[in-house]
């Protein structure tokens, strides 16, 4: 009897190993053992299973499925899995719901956040001017949509513009403050392609730099001088599907 496995969360150990997000496991009658340190709810997307484990394991459309394809695997992953939770960062965050589903986001944001990569698949970082290194993003303005503020924050802070038939949203995300756990703070979070890079710009606005950065300092940048919104999970669950919905190369 076979059981297929993806891992879709960081920092597991399988059988006393560290295995890399989005590593296939396939076990032929072989007892093995998951430890999930992070805070995820779920850690193993399970593709056939003879034996389902249904608070770890999700079925691939309800039932077990043999033969599917990588593709296959991320476009579920990535589409289908709705909810992530975890704590947020500072004293007054209770907790941050993050959810990937469309038809799961509400009507209505405050701010959005953008991964926003170049023709090089660089990802592009601002330095804002208090906080440090961080993702451009903002406030949506009165009588302003997201996309609109998307392109608007990026310009401010980065002076790039964005490919505007690239846009797309990824997630959504609510900070829940204890002070207030029936009311939250929503962010929209969204892809995207920069289509111009202006150059010998004047950087007045709240940032004073931006750089492109490649897909093996994506996470090594967080050991620079980064923002602290960098180090929640949003980060890093945005940034594996932002790559899966633009095809980004991590070859680079």
């Amino acid at each position: 009897m076979t059981e297929s496995e993806m891992v879709i969360s960081r920092n597991l150990i399988c059988q006393k190993q560290p295995v890399p997000y989005g590593c296939v496991h396939t076990w032929h009658s072989a007892p093995h053992e998951y430890s999930n340190k992070n805070r995820f709810q779920q850690s193993i997307l399970c593709i056939d299973s003879p034996a389902f484990i249904p608070t770890d394991e999700i079925l691939v459309d309800g039932k077990p499925v043999t033969n599917i394809s990588m593709t296959l695997m991320k476009n579920y992953l990535f589409d289908a899995k709705p909810i992530f939770c975890f704590p947020g960062l500072f004293s007054s965050q209770q907790q941050i719901i993050l959810t990937t589903n469309p038809s799961q986001f509400y009507l209505k944001s405050s701010a959005v956040l953008i991964f926003a990569f170049n023709l090089n698949d660089e990802l592009l970082f601002v330095n804002h001017k208090k906080r440090g290194w961080e993702l451009p993003g903002g406030k949506i303005e009165v009588n302003e949509n997201e996309r609109q503020a998307c392109i608007r924050e990026t310009f401010e802070e980065s002076y790039c513009e964005l490919e505007e038939s690239s846009l797309q949203p990824i997630a959504q995300y609510k900070i829940i403050d204890k002070d207030n756990v029936d009311d939250g703070h929503i962010k929209s979070v969204y892809a995207a392609r920069v289509k111009l890079e202006y150059q010998d710009c004047h950087f007045d606005h709240e940032t004073k730099d931006r750089k492109f950065v490649s897909s093996l300092d994506w996470l090594t940048i967080l050991n620079e001088n980064c923002s602290l919104l960098l180090h929640d999970d949003v980060y890093p669950i945005c940034l594996e599907i932002a790559q899966h919905k633009l095809i980004i190369s991590t070859t680079n």
